[in-house]
């Protein structure tokens, strides 16, 4: 967990916000362990739920680590003119910002995540909803 920001390239701070998720995601388990409302075993679901996302982070952002530090004519190319082309058009996509900013992390698959609501299932990220406005707070 604590590590989290030396395993990735410094490409997006992904290891910065990776180790965050990775903290959150461990400390309320242990803190639950620790006061005796859960069982040892709750532990077992942290690297379930946090490793795949983490190898399929270090891969992409080693690509693109070793293209943004690569040398050569066409390396250059690519950071000076593709790059800024591309960068807008990504961030711009809601599912490619949706991995970029991790906000596509999910725990549906962690042996934690049992039922479903409607279209929400146990271990999803709750989907944004409007807040009504309430003239008290005007």
């Amino acid at each position: 967990m604590g590590d989290a920001a030396h395993l990735h390239s410094p490409a997006g701070a992904q290891g910065m916000n990776t180790g965050i998720g990775d903290a959150i995601n461990l400390a309320w388990k242990l803190a639950a362990v620790i006061k005796n409302q859960a069982s040892e075993q709750l532990l077992e679901s942290y690297q379930i739920e946090r490793r795949a996302f983490a190898e399929k982070l270090v891969k992409s952002t080693d690509r693109i680590f070793s293209i943004i530090t690569a040398e050569g004519a066409l390396a250059a190319k690519i950071r000076t003119q593709i790059v800024p082309y591309l960068l807008p058009k990504i961030y711009n996509n809601a599912p490619l910002s949706r991995i970029i900013s991790q906000l596509g992390i999910h725990y549906r698959h962690s042996p934690l995540s049992q039922g479903k609501t409607g279209k929400i299932h146990a271990g999803d990220r709750l989907p944004w909803i409007q807040q009504a406005r309430s003239n008290n707070f005007e």
